[in-house]
């Protein structure tokens, strides 16, 4: 292809390099290049226009037959999306190398990616390295991506693995894989299910762990009691789905149990539970030494740390097994942003396991719980001690625009026009309503249903903000569940607007009973059904569930989309 007149120079400065070289009968080598990407992007890797030199002149697609290399350092994406010449050296420091599929790109030398370095290698894409890496920042790979490693390959940084169903390609280092970083699972459109695996790594020989080892959030869920394993052997790596002990968490009675869900028995040494935050009570602790197990030894209990071991023998946990260890959670105000219980087990094989934390019950903030399957979306409080917000705004946001705005059921449509409620441009990144001229409260047990606002082929990265009468702008929780409550105000369990007998026989038809939804009678979101519901129920009896009123108040000014995007800060609680 003939050059364009911006690049003439630099092309004709090359060819004469090369017409010296072939005439210099001792060897020499050329003065090696670095191309530096100039674009924002995504844009092609093979256009001498998206190429500078670290001078700031005009560059060249960087080319290995003149010792070039490159540097992706200006947050801008590169894009692969076929054959490109085979370069020396690449340092992705700040910016993203994107390879389609069908993409290939090959170093002599060696990769050194950043802290804010990005590379994603797509099913069918080519990515062969003759020296080594050095990878701090996120690389994403999986299905048939081919990505290969001459050298030893330093992972440091984010690892995600795209899971295909049918297998996946490892990645090939011929020399060592040293680990300390995470590795982030994403199944592409399926379940994975009990014993399935995939080849993850082969190397001459691995050393180190992943520091964590989870689901991705825009994942499609494991089952309960499911959980990802990374199983080495020295030279190969593999991820594989098995059972891990669950341990259950209610936030409002603190009652913390393990249990083994699904799949083979689980025999442990040791466990342990911590909390940064100090949200433990060893005094509340019910611990296998405490339960009658003199073989077990307490491990120095505090609010931070509540472990025991096993010296001369082990406990099995049978499928289906439950066992208490008290109330010894002590995180009943806590924030879903405080809650950071870590529970891992040595099984007495010697496996050190990161078991499974979950939390049950109403989560203490202002929830927007969205079903993944169907779309629908609900704004809800379902807590008993954060404040009654007053609420002047919201916004549901998608950085992957996973938004449905055609089925959105905005307040301003629900309420009328006379409500103050007012759309702001919906779009499938952001859908948004303010009311400058009043508010709505919703205190507790309420809840607006929102629509289908989420696409279940979407990615799972919504965030909710929201603004209050007092001018706070909070960052909410996004839950994603599969059951909704069905009434509006606490007690009314039938959804018919109304607390009357027909809820106070559901609730009785159903007392004591556990793991239980709204409509079978748990009121406050503990999954049981209690004393407690039976006080609110008593309360709110006779009451209709009406249409929340406007709480009156003026604001001046017009600075919500300042506001609303701005600083964030946590939700309140009462104590």
């Amino acid at each position: 292809m003939r050059p364009s007149k911006k690049h003439i120079a630099p092309w004709c400065q090359r060819c004469a390099t090369a017409l010296i070289c072939l005439t210099i009968i001792s060897s020499s080598v050329t003065a090696q290049e670095t191309a530096v990407w100039a674009v924002d992007g995504p844009a092609d890797w093979n256009d001498d226009f998206h190429w500078e030199l670290s001078d700031g002149s005009a560059g060249f697609v960087p080319d290995g037959a003149f010792d070039d290399s490159a540097t992706i350092n200006n947050g801008g994406t590169a894009v692969v999306s076929g054959a490109v010449p085979e370069i020396v050296n690449l340092n992705v420091g700040d910016g993203r190398l994107q390879i389609e599929s069908g993409g290939d790109l090959g170093l002599r030398g060696d990769l050194a990616a950043g802290n804010a370095g990005r590379i994603h290698v797509q099913p069918g894409g080519q990515f062969n390295i003759g020296g080594s890496t050095v990878q701090q920042g996120r690389l994403v790979t999986g299905g048939s991506a081919n990505v290969s490693v001459t050298g030893d390959w330093f992972h440091l940084g984010e690892w995600q693995t795209n899971l295909d169903e049918s297998g996946n390609t490892p990645l090939q280092v011929g020399g060592v894989f040293r680990v300390s970083g995470n590795l982030e699972v994403q199944p592409q459109g399926f379940q994975p299910t009990l014993g399935q695996s995939w080849d993850l790594v082969q190397a001459d020989r691995i050393e180190g762990r992943f520091s964590s080892v989870s689901p991705s959030n825009s994942g499609t869920p494991l089952e309960r009691g499911l959980s990802y394993f990374v199983r080495a052997d020295g030279q190969s790596a593999t991820l594989e789905v098995d059972n891990a002990l669950v341990l259950s968490v209610r936030r409002e009675t603190g009652d913390v149990q393990i249990s083994n869900v699904l799949g083979d028995p689980i025999d442990i040494k040791s466990y342990s539970v911590e909390s940064a935050n100090g949200l433990l009570s060893p005094s509340a602790w019910s611990s296998l030494q405490s339960q009658g197990n003199a073989s077990w030894t307490l491990a120095n209990p505090a609010p931070t740390h509540l472990a025991e071991l096993n010296l001369p023998g082990s406990r099995i946990f049978e499928v289906g097994e439950t066992l208490s260890l008290g109330n010894a959670y002590t995180g009943q105000t806590a924030l879903p942003s405080q809650e950071d219980l870590v529970f891992t087990y040595t099984t007495a094989d010697g496996e050190v396991v990161q078991g499974i934390v979950e939390y049950q019950g109403a989560a203490n903030d202002l929830v927007l719980a969205v079903n993944p399957f169907t779309g629908e979306a609900q704004l809800r409080n379902l807590s008993t001690v954060i404040d009654t917000p007053d609420i002047k705004s919201y916004s549901i946001l998608s950085e992957s625009e996973s938004l449905q705005v055609d089925s959105w059921n905005a307040l301003a449509e629900q309420l009328g026009q006379e409500s103050g409620w007012r759309e702001a441009r919906p779009t499938a990144g952001a859908i948004s309503e303010l009311n400058l001229a009043s508010s709505a409260e919703l205190s507790t047990g309420r809840s607006f249903d929102l629509g289908t606002v989420f696409d279940p082929d979407g990615t799972r990265d919504l965030r909710f903000v929201y603004s209050t009468v007092e001018g706070e702008v909070l960052e909410g929780t996004v839950e994603y569940v599969t059951e909704f409550a069905t009434g509006t105000i606490l007690g009314d369990f039938d959804g018919n607007g109304t607390v009357d007998l027909a809820d106070f026989t559901l609730l009785k038809d159903n007392f004591g009973g556990s793991d239980a939804i709204f409509a079978a009678g748990s009121s406050n979101g503990d999954d049981l059904v209690d004393l407690t519901d039976f006080t609110l129920l008593k309360e709110n009896f006779g009451a209709s569930a009406a249409v929340p009123e406007p709480a009156t108040l003026c604001l001046a000014g017009l600075a919500f989309a300042t506001v609303l995007l701005g600083r964030t800060t946590r939700g309140r609680l009462r104590v």
